[in-house]
């Protein structure tokens, strides 16, 4: 995919092999403070330029297209990959950790562990920053995870039962083991549901904001993972 102003959004492709300082598009939220900061290893243990995402207005936001973050843990890969090819393949953009390249800079191998740990909390923000849903995976393996909890929430609209955002339940989870803060958006058992939630929150963006066409046109970069286990 080509790259500067001919990527019409940020998304964990087309931006592969920009500069670490300039890895996101001017208009993504926080992108002029994350080019202003010093260099990474010279950060502090704080983030105070990264904005509250509390601030975002959401319709004027430059998304030409909503965005998915996939929440998951990092043993999951497989499963995130296939619900962000789900996403893709209805016309949503998506953020996927182990997609970005941004996560595997050099910058970050050659940083300490406190430097490392900071940098990586700080380019996952960014990406919640710049989703409008969310979608957790909730496995056998998910419970102890301290990111699944805060991405949910990060990205979970401010009423307290959201549509924007949901989780997928592995069939081999019962309903009455999924963590309370789940009820409060749509739980989905199959990829059928999935991609019926994404349809209806397309449609709702288009209605609400302006109709989506660049996700739907743009390719799938990688082989088709395989299907949720059912």
């Amino acid at each position: 995919m080509s790259q500067g102003n001919s990527v019409p959004d940020y998304d964990s492709t087309g931006w592969n092999e920009k500069e670490w300082r300039v890895r996101f598009p001017d208009w993504a939220i926080g992108a002029p403070e994350w080019r202003d900061q010093p260099d990474v290893s010279a950060w502090d243990n704080h983030l105070n330029w990264l904005p509250d995402l509390r601030t975002r207005d959401l319709p004027a936001t430059p998304l030409s297209c909503p965005r998915l973050f996939v929440s998951h843990r990092s043993i999951d890969r497989d499963l995130a990959l296939r619900v962000a090819w789900i996403a893709k393949s209805e016309g949503f953009d998506f953020w996927l950790d182990v997609l970005d390249p941004a996560l595997n800079h050099p910058r970050l191998a050659a940083l300490n562990q406190a430097q490392r740990a900071l940098a990586t909390a700080a380019i996952i923000e960014m990406g919640l920053l710049n989703c409008s849903h969310v979608i957790a995976l909730i496995t056998q393996l998910t419970k102890g995870s301290d990111w699944v909890p805060y991405e949910y929430g990060r990205v979970k609209d401010v009423p307290p039962v959201s549509v924007q955002a949901a989780c997928w339940r592995h069939p081999q989870m019962t309903h009455s083991s999924l963590a309370e803060y789940l009820l409060l958006g749509p739980i989905h058992d199959s990829e059928t549901a999935i991609r019926a939630w994404v349809v209806s929150q397309l449609i709702a963006w288009s209605s609400a904001h302006r109709k989506c066409t660049a996700g739907a046109a743009k390719r799938w970069e990688y082989p088709v993972p395989s299907p949720l286990p059912r």
